[in-house]
């Protein structure tokens, strides 16, 4: 008497072990006997449970017996067989048994459910009647699929002719179709052939096919498994545009030598891809979006890897890159967001721009003293980053390089650099100390910030200076951006060598209060801007301009004295201070530029002087706590929007000189009642005081002002 049995899951280790030793496996009083690289299954067995031979890549046959009458779910399914016998004690078999199994040739009895459920689901070829199809010069073209079957095998040949295209729109809209595979016979497979099937799930594709038309499997959206020849890949992105997103499996048929641009791009849940040892290049692109990628084996062999390549694969935690690698493009793994540690070969001599831009959780980074260069942004927002040694080879060192690294404590810089950028350690606010090698010809360091060797020009103070800093005497220029990043510096000393203060040179840091000594005569752009706890400046009386952006959004800066050696205030340069109060403009300034003071709110009374021939558009707009204004007679025209939305102006006094008064320049004054104009008025625009609820306008007999009040105001009470 026989004992009904059950393959189980828990067998398949036992298999792979029979598989190895080519000997005989014991389960549960089972036998399962390997032959010829295939399983035979014994004659006591009933059924075969779930995943029991799931993913076996050494299997080419089997052999199911009669007496097995249930197969599970994914018994069989990712496994590699070719050959395959099924009984017809067959009572039921799971959709997806043989998911993703590339069959070629099958044994089972006619009449059976077996037959039945291998038409069904793709393991025997369609019946020729489920086609509308045409024969032309010996071949056969497939025009419309009529079927309804799961899963369809296109047959070979149709009335003894090799069916070699698939016609466009031939499976369209198709919504029973889980599987389709194609005979080696198809060289063509038309534009939006299968578009619309959205309950495909797996593809495969055979060598001979030369041709996928575009759009081919558009939006087929559950499709998870494709297989294709490598000449296919450069397409995928066009013939399966809108079905990429839940593909997990890519396999490719035949040599494949390069990853072509682009060719998983937008793979969201490919969660793996061995890519073979006859790949010398991964293309532009290659694998960007690929968010659920955890691993890649990037084989020796791969001379280069492409810009973007691995761009925004979230779930990449680590990678190795072979000495074959000469070549890396920008951004190559830019926001793997997973990536902790990367090891670069010694024959890669650049790291370039943006290679490993907003990689938070990375911690280590090997590089070989063969890199020369490091690229802008290279570890831009690299969070997890504390220490790094410039390789021995670098001598230069670009644009933020590690811009916004808030882990990083320190850094040690080389003998051989001697170019260094003002912004490469912009933001990066725990730098405790910059070293230096005292062999360096360019660069020394000084209690652990960075100055040119000389000490004459402070290049950088770590950004996580705390308290006040006292710059010593000798230096000449504060660089570009030195202080920037200093958020909890407090104070600075600036000793009276110092000239010239650079672009943005403590913008955003946490100065109190500064004082210029008198022999700055440069101030850069945005200097001192976002400095929001700055509560007063002392400015140098051998300026002769305050620069565009000098002071902006200062928002504690309460008052400012500018000196009178200064002739122009520049764009800018006190816009958005909210807690300005008094400015005193001295009559030695000539001209004030465009936005000046824009958004001053706090700013109450304002005295220009007779000195200034230019005031520029938006110059003092948005101040809306100003509530005195003595303008001079030196001007002849309002611009654009020079005093708009001064919500606090009650009353205005135009001194007689003034000719024009241009687009909105009072516009949104919405308390100003009283308006004075000068009999030199030639010219108000008509939304020069517009939403201003004047009441009283007083203008010189007969002239264009009269006119021009009556008018105002007899519009207004029409109103």
């Amino acid at each position: 008497m026989k004992t009904a049995m059950r393959v189980s899951a828990a067998l398949l280790l036992s298999v792979f072990l029979c598989l190895l030793l080519s000997g005989t496996c014991f389960a549960d009083s089972a036998v399962v006997q390997p032959y010829a690289g295939g399983i035979r299954i014994p004659q006591n067995v009933t059924d075969i449970e779930e995943e029991a031979f799931y993913g076996c890549t050494g299997v080419l046959y089997a052999e199911i017996p009669e007496g097995v009458k249930r197969i599970g779910p994914r018994a069989f399914a990712d496994s590699t067989i070719e050959v395959l016998t099924l009984p017809a004690s067959l009572e039921s078999i799971a959709d997806d048994a043989f998911e993703n199994v590339p069959v070629k040739e099958l044994s089972v009895p006619a009449g059976s459910y077996a037959e039945s459920w291998c038409v069904g689901h793709g393991l025997l070829s369609a019946p020729a009647s489920d086609f509308t199809y045409s024969i032309k010069d010996g071949a056969c073209v497939i025009q419309k699929y009529n079927g309804s079957a799961e899963g369809v095998k296109i047959p070979a040949y149709i009335e003894g002719c090799p069916v070699t295209t698939i016609y466009p729109m031939s499976f369209a809209q198709n919504t029973t179709l889980v599987s389709v595979s194609f005979p080696d016979t198809v060289t063509k497979i038309g534009m939006q052939a299968f578009s619309g099937c959205t309950k495909l799930r797996s593809v495969y594709i055979p060598e001979s096919v030369e041709t996928i038309g575009y759009n081919a499997f558009l939006n087929c959206s559950s499709l998870c498994t494709v297989t294709l020849p490598a000449a296919q890949l450069a397409g995928m992105n066009g013939s399966f545009a809108g079905s990429v997103a839940n593909v997990e499996t890519v396999r490719v048929l035949g040599t494949l030598t390069e990853i072509p641009a682009q060719a998983f791009y937008g793979f969201q849940k490919l969660a793996s891809f061995e890519i073979p040892d006859t790949v010398t290049a991964i293309g532009n692109g290659a694998f960007m979006g690929c968010h659920s990628l955890t691993d890649v084996a990037i084989p020796d062999g791969v001379i280069t890897i492409g810009r973007d390549a691995f761009r925004e694969c979230g779930s990449l935690s680590s990678i190795s890159i072979p000495d074959s690698v000469t070549s890396i493009g920008e951004a190559a793994f830019e926001n793997c967001l997973s990536l902790s540690s990367i090891t670069f070969p010694a024959s890669v001599t650049e790291v370039p721009n943006y290679c490993f831009y907003s990689c938070p959780a990375l911690e280590s980074v090997n590089l070989p003293d063969t890199v020369t260069s490091i690229g802008t942004q290279v570890f831009a927002y690299c969070d997890e980053l504390t220490a790094f040694r410039f390789p021995a080879g670098v001598t230069a060192v670009g644009d933020s390089v590690f811009y916004h690294c808030d882990g990083l404590e320190s850094v040690s810089v080389p003998a051989g650099v001697t170019s260094m950028s003002s912004s490469a350690f912009l933001e990066c606010p725990n730098l405790a100390e910059i070293r230096v090698d005292a062999e360096n010809p360019a660069y020394r360091d000084i209690d652990g910030a960075l100055y040119d060797k000389d000490a004459a020009h402070i290049v950088l103070c770590p950004g996580g200076w705390t308290g006040a800093f006292e710059i010593p005497a000798g230096v000449v220029s504060i660089n570009d951006g030195a202080f920037s990043s200093c958020k909890k510096l407090t104070a600075v000393s600036i000793p009276d060598t110092v000239t010239t203060i650079g672009i943005m040179a403590f913008s955003g840091s946490g100065l109190r209060s500064v004082t210029l000594p008198d022999s700055v005569r440069s101030l850069g752009l945005k200097a001192f801007a976002s400095c929001k706890s700055l509560s007063s400046a002392l400015l140098s009386s051998s300026l002769t301009e305050i620069p565009s952006w000098a002071f902006s959004q200062c928002a504690s800066l309460e008052s400012v004295v500018i000196p009178d050696s200064v002739r122009k205030i520049e764009s800018n340069a006190f816009s958005y201070c909210v807690g300005l109060r008094a400015v005193s403009i001295p009559t030695s300034v000539t001209e004030i530029g465009m936005d000046a003071f824009i958004g001053c709110a706090a700013l109450e009374s304002v005295v220009i002087p007779n000195s200034v021939t230019v005031l520029g558009s938006s110059a003092f707009e948005k101040c809306s706590g100003l509530t005195s204004l003595i303008l001079p007679d030196s001007l002849e025209e309002f611009d654009y929007f020079t005093f708009s939305e001064c919500t606090g102006l009650k009353t205005l006094t135009i001194p007689e000189g003034f000719v024009r008064i241009d687009n909105s320049a009072f516009a949104g004054c919405t308390a100003l009642e009283t308006l004075n104009l000068p009999a030199s008025v030639k010219y108000i625009d008509d939304s020069a005081f517009k939403d201003a609820p004047l009441s009283v306008i007083n203008a010189p007999k007969g002239s264009y002002a009269e006119e021009w009040a009556n008018g105002y105001l007899g519009q207004s009470s029409a109103d």
